[in-house]
């Protein structure tokens, strides 16, 4: 035997070193194949939630491959109109004129519909309807602000109209004439101008959880929308109470437009 035989050959050390080795190298791999289906199990995502029919949201937390395009032109003024919105670039892209969509599709027009609406339902929203600005704006005399025999102040929703055609059944539209907060009309329609509620009757805000598609057929389907209360400490509960709400979405006149939707405060703070 030569000296580089002497040199390499294996020792009883040599060979508990290899298996220690090849154990931690096994441990390893089983390791992080155990981490790959834990980080994509089911259990990551949002837990089972306590659902009961009633309500809705405006901020997401939930993830999806989808993001919302509620593509809008707002711009604030000090002379009337006092916010200028080009209804016109809003939501144009062919997924909402397409006469059949994927599940995934519906999804994302339900998304953006439910933001686009709970975006004029929620009374601190001045995203698109900057009403808040008419109201602190606004000169005497103008049209731009109604005020009831109540004294409950409204601003005006210009070009509503265009607002309605686009994103609207006709037989939607008599509904959102008729939501109440409280006793109080959300909106409100004199002269043949559209108005939205001054922001005072200090409401909770829906936190969205989820939104899902609960339905699909040729023409139609439904959208999912769970959600909690922004105050549901203040309520007493320890941790937040799910609720859900549901938009139902119909191919008409070319588009697809909000044909139902009970908004989640159902006339009720929360």
């Amino acid at each position: 035997m030569n000296y580089d035989d002497e040199k390499f050959k294996l020792t009883k050390l040599n060979i508990v070193l290899i298996i220690i080795a090849v154990l931690l190298l096994v441990l390893l791999i089983i390791f992080a194949i155990w981490y790959n289906k834990l980080a994509n199990s089911d259990d990551n995502k949002l837990p089972d939630l306590n659902v009961t029919s009633g309500r809705n949201t405006t901020e997401s937390t939930s993830t999806s491959e989808y993001t919302t395009t509620t593509t809008t032109t707002t711009e604030a003024r000090h002379e009337s109109p006092y916010y200028i919105v080009n209804y016109d670039d809003m939501l144009n892209d062919s997924i909402y004129t397409k006469e059949t969509l994927t599940r995934e599709e519906a999804l994302e027009v339900g998304k953006n519909y439910i933001h686009l609406i709970n975006s004029l339902y929620e009374l601190n929203d001045n995203s698109i309807f900057n009403i808040k600005n008419v109201l602190d704006n606004a000169k005497d005399g103008e049209s731009d602000v109604y005020t009831t025999n109540g004294n409950v102040r409204y601003g005006e929703l210009y070009d509503f109209d265009k607002f309605l055609n686009k994103f609207t059944t006709s037989s939607y539209r008599s509904v959102l004439l008729n939501t109440r907060y409280d006793k109080n009309y959300i909106i409100v329609k004199e002269k043949d101008i559209y108005y939205r509620i001054e922001n005072t009757l200090n409401l909770a805000t829906p936190v969205e959880a989820d939104i899902s598609v609960s339905s699909i057929a040729q023409s139609s389907y439904s959208i999912k929308f769970t959600y909690y209360a922004s105050n549901y400490k203040e309520l007493g509960q320890s941790a937040p109470v799910y609720y859900s709400s549901t938009m139902s979405i119909t191919y008409d006149d070319g588009r697809w437009k909000i044909n139902s939707y009970a908004y989640p405060y159902g006339g009720q703070k929360i």
